[in-house]
């Protein structure tokens, strides 16, 4: 099995570009934010950011490995390539590489400017203020993503052109690494 994960702030694209690169390429898709609100609704929780990320946290926290591990059984075929969207914590991507051994997990990046990021948050969420991005960006959850997970990318895509543009780019790395 072939994968290649996810990583981004809030806002940078990265459910967008993840499916559309699954479906160019074909690929099957999960995605921690899909899971994490599948709990959320199986225990009756609201689907707000905070309790996401408040629910997030406590899986992480619980059992890291059975929370990657839930995540990557998604997938309905263990051995085809996988698109994973939404890693948030170092401890993640290498919980995935453990899991998936001795096959390779890439690591892709979306990066995006503020204004842009604060633009699309607004767009999809409506009524967002500086203080609730600022809210959403000191959450524990996201710490990793803005300081870490960049660093430790095999790609960074800056995801301000549009989905098709961005998909292009993410997809042609992909098969230029030879991970079809």
């Amino acid at each position: 099995m072939l994968v290649v994960a996810f990583s981004g702030k809030v806002g940078s694209g990265k459910s967008s570009v993840s499916a559309a690169v699954a479906s160019v390429l074909g690929w099957q898709r999960v995605s921690f934010g899909e899971y994490v609100r599948g709990v959320a609704q199986a225990q009756h929780l609201d689907d707000s950011r905070l309790t996401l990320q408040n629910l997030g946290e406590q899986l992480l926290a619980a059992d890291a490995r059975a929370f990657c591990a839930n995540v990557l059984a998604q997938a309905p075929n263990q051995s085809e390539p996988l698109i994973i969207d939404g890693v948030r914590h170092m401890q993640v991507l290498r919980m995935l590489r453990e899991l998936v051994a001795p096959c390779s997990v890439a690591h892709v990046h979306l990066a995006l400017d503020e204004a842009t990021r604060a633009k699309r948050i607004l767009a999809c969420r409506g009524e967002v203020d500086a203080q609730e991005i600022q809210r959403i960006d000191t959450h524990t959850t996201e710490q990793e993503v803005i300081n870490s997970l960049p660093q430790y990318a095999d790609l960074v895509v800056d995801s301000y052109d549009n989905l098709t543009t961005v998909t292009q780019k993410v997809s042609v790395w992909i098969r230029s690494r030879n991970l079809r």
